[in-house]
């Protein structure tokens, strides 16, 4: 389900935005969503909240890719992962530098 979650969301982003810059974006703010959340699962004292997270939440992307594929299939979409979030990094530097 999560898998279909995402790619629902990021074709979305894709149909509104038709820009590659904006679906990177898109990947780089979910993947913090979903960090930011595994933080708050694993700081939080109230077991209630920590199980919801843990049984609906992924812990990240890759989690999501590792769960759905295996192999070479993987590997390829880890590195096309790793090289999104290099190009999320790019953007980030460029507009941090170009803000006055």
């Amino acid at each position: 389900m999560d898998l279909i979650i995402l790619l629902v969301i990021m074709v979305l982003i894709v149909i509104f935005f038709k820009d590659l810059k904006y679906f990177i974006y898109g990947l780089g703010i979910i993947e913090i969503f979903f960090r930011i959340l595994t933080f708050i699962k694993l700081n939080i004292g109230v077991p209630e909240i920590s199980s919801l997270i843990a049984k609906y939440i992924p812990s990240s992307i890759i989690e999501i890719i590792g769960r759905y594929s295996t192999g070479l299939f993987y590997t390829i979409l880890i590195w096309a992962f790793l090289i999104s979030m290099i190009c999320l990094e790019v953007y980030l530097v460029k507009n941090f530098f170009k803000r006055k």
